[in-house]
């Protein structure tokens, strides 16, 4: 309880209505209705406490994303994403949210983000930050596992894979599985660098991985710059 009201104090301090890309005034679903993953045991809870007096409060997590705009182009992918509002889009390694704010904002207040990730202080901290930027109305922390997202929806517009598919160690297997949570001719955007010494990424292997797996490829943007490489591949499900 503690924290629930450090993080709105947070809110009301740091905010001021003009710290966060916007606000949705009204959630996608009931609250009630929100499926969350499990805050477990008195010890995690306090576990989480402790974590999160540790890391950059919102207001350092903001300035610092903003620098990094510069660089990732969060906006320019979005366009190119062609999210309508209401759409209910899964995120996978989601992280600390930098980039779910972006996809909360696009989809709206009638849509919905299910925010992924194997680690659940990573979601301590997403749920921290999405809170204080007012964005937690529509979007929804999910725990999943190294095969499965475990998105609690069977009927996903669009799964995105920001930043994080390089550490994926068994990518045919997950591609397989999270599919299956996509609507038939659902869309997979994945948006990586190429790295020889960090996953090993190029355009090949994604694109060959992708169609084994029943996908065909519909898009491809470079936003690579001379410091990032940065690249947008975006799919289609098939029957």
């Amino acid at each position: 309880m503690k924290l629930k009201w450090l993080v709105l104090s947070l809110t009301f301090i740091f905010l001021g209505g003009d710290l966060c890309l916007g606000k949705n005034a009204t959630g996608a679903k009931n609250p009630d209705q929100r499926i969350t993953y499990p805050r477990g045991t008195a010890e995690e809870a306090k576990e989480r406490e402790e974590f999160l007096k540790k890391i950059p409060t919102p207001k350092e997590w903001w300035a610092e994303n903003r620098e990094r705009d510069k660089r990732d182009k969060p906006d320019e992918i979005i366009d190119s994403l062609s999210i309508d509002p209401g759409m209910i889009v899964g995120e996978a390694g989601a992280g600390d949210g930098y980039f779910t704010l972006f996809l909360s904002r696009a989809v709206g207040g009638k849509g919905t983000v299910y925010a992924n990730d194997n680690d659940r202080f990573m979601l301590y901290a997403l749920e921290y930050y999405m809170t204080a930027c007012q964005h937690d109305k529509n979007i929804i922390p999910v725990l999943g596992s190294d095969t499965d997202p475990l998105f609690p929806a069977d009927e996903l517009d669009m799964i995105v894979i920001y930043g994080s598919f390089h550490d994926f160690q068994d990518r045919k297997g997950w591609l397989n599985t999270a599919k299956n949570y996509l609507k038939p001719h659902g869309i997979l955007a994945i948006v990586d660098g190429y790295w020889p010494d960090h996953g090993g990424l190029t355009y090949e292997l994604i694109t060959g991985i992708a169609q084994e797996c029943g996908f065909k490829q519909i898009s491809y943007k470079d936003f690579s710059s001379s410091s990032l490489s940065h690249h947008l591949h975006i799919f289609l499900r098939g029957q």
